[in-house]
């Protein structure tokens, strides 16, 4: 591996400085691990240069290409979405865990980092729980900065409502990743226990059969919303990774047991022998069909699933052959299902071998690159094959979706010709280094081997 410079100031990590190397792949691996590296800093500096401490809420409300903030009722800092909180505590506190250690990043730039980072935690998780206690100690999915929650009308009209929802949703979910992840970074045991017990909560819904997505739908292309019948692998996928964090933080055995359960359960019911992937079981835990007769499938959820379930594998100390051969066999088949060379399709028919819908997201690539830079940690003699497909993937986000005028920050969708995409998939917020950022930090063990 080449000699690796160390990132020790802001201008060092500049936009100029990505990308001379990528064409290099496998050869320049080193060329490549800094460039994970300088990608993953410089948006964690952008994200973190737009914090207020007279907002106590993430803010990453703007867009991608014209880095405007975003001022309407959707998209400005009147709503909050509960996800992007979670997800972004869970993100800042373990950018936080890595810098400090990563040797490529140097003192002076590591201080700098970590003093913004511990600002902003406290504060968020102070309006969080604010929220939390005032709502019978559930989240919606998206609300006012005073908690009221809110909801969209048939007319698309923005309007408070009430939810008398009791079971959890994935915003609880997410947001238990995060305050575990938050509490332990601050050293403070109160957060870490009620993340525990929130999550325990989520983890009785989800086995219960009670735990609802949640989700309100901005894309009509991607149908999220809660459809009678019909049972998404979310609520364990997701809280496969709490599993993983919860376990790291606190060594429970019951978070590996816990996380082993949820991968026996998508493996023997979401999953065949070929490694096809579906999204969804029917009311007699066979695969769902859609209206259409669609065999709907995410491939993207099927490689993130699989660099989840590889992440727990790894924590735990699991080296099952048997399960890690089923596990790279599912990353490998998604991997053809979805790749077009330029991302990664949202929806594909597993009866028709054909994309449902050709919009390519751009969070599943990093999740793909996490699981096969994981796969050939843990299976060296499939390491060629996994190389090939994290290669693939940084070449496409790479040329598609890193946007070197934003802190090579990467825009939300492509569409089918590689064209930004002018869709929401989850939240119209930016990434607060979730998806993009821990996943590349999970994808660097590879790198220093």
């Amino acid at each position: 591996m080449m000699n690796v410079p160390v990132f020790t100031t802001r201008e060092s990590i500049a936009p100029e400085h990505f990308g001379a190397q990528l064409a290099g792949w496998p050869e320049e691996r080193g060329a490549v691990h800094r460039d994970l590296v300088l990608q993953v800093l410089a948006s964690l500096a952008l994200v973190l240069d737009r914090q207020e401490a007279s907002y106590p809420y993430i803010d990453t409300k703007f867009h991608l290409v014209t880095g405007e903030n975003f001022t309407d009722r959707l998209r400005g800092r009147e709503t909050v979405f509960c996800w992007i909180q979670g997800r972004g505590l869970e993100a800042l506190a373990g950018h936080a865990e890595w810098l400090s250690w990563e040797p490529l990043v140097g003192d002076p730039l590591r201080a700098e980092l970590l003093d913004k980072i511990n600002a902003i935690l406290p504060r968020v998780v102070e309006a969080m729980e604010k929220v939390r206690s005032k709502r019978g100690n559930r989240l919606p999915f998206m609300m006012t900065p005073d908690g009221q929650p809110l909801a969209v009308n048939e007319a698309g009209e923005w309007v408070a409502t009430e939810t008398s929802e009791a079971a959890t949703t994935l915003s609880d979910l997410f947001y238990a990743k995060g305050l575990m992840a938050a509490g332990s970074w601050l050293e403070d045991g109160h957060l870490m226990a009620e993340a525990e017990r929130l999550f325990a909560e989520v983890h009785a819904d989800v086995i219960g059969g009670r735990f609802v997505m949640g989700q309100v739908a901005f894309d009509p292309k991607n149908p999220v919303q809660n459809v009678p019948g019909r049972f998404s692998h979310a609520g364990r996928m997701i809280g496969l990774g709490a599993a993983a964090l919860f376990y790291r933080h606190t060594k429970k055995p019951l978070y590996r047991q816990i996380g082993l359960e949820y991968i026996d359960h998508v493996l023997w019911y979401h999953t065949d022998c070929p490694g096809d992937f579906w999204e969804y079981l029917g009311v007699g835990r066979g695969p769902w069909f859609s209206p259409r007769g669609e065999l709907w499938s995410d491939p993207g959820h099927a490689t993130e699933f699989v660099g989840l379930a590889l992440a727990l594998l790894r924590e735990t100390g699991e080296t099952d052959p048997d399960l890690l051969a089923r596990l790279l066999r599912v990353l490998k088949t998604n991997f053809e299902n979805g790749f077009t060379g330029k991302g990664i399709v949202k929806a594909y028919d597993l009866k028709e071998r054909k994309p449902i819908n050709t919009d390519m997201p751009w969070w599943n690539l990093p999740e793909t690159m996490r699981a096969a830079a994981l796969g050939a940690v843990l299976m060296p003699q499939e390491e060629a094959a996994m190389a090939g497909i994290f290669g693939a993937c940084w070449k496409a986000f790479c040329d598609g979706y890193i946007r070197r005028d934003r802190g090579l920050m990467a825009v939300q969708c492509l569409d089918e010709h590689g064209n930004v995409a002018n869709v929401v998939p989850a939240t119209p917020d930016a990434d607060p280094g979730y998806h993009t950022g821990l996943s590349l930090i999970g994808a660097l063990e590879w790198f220093r081997a």
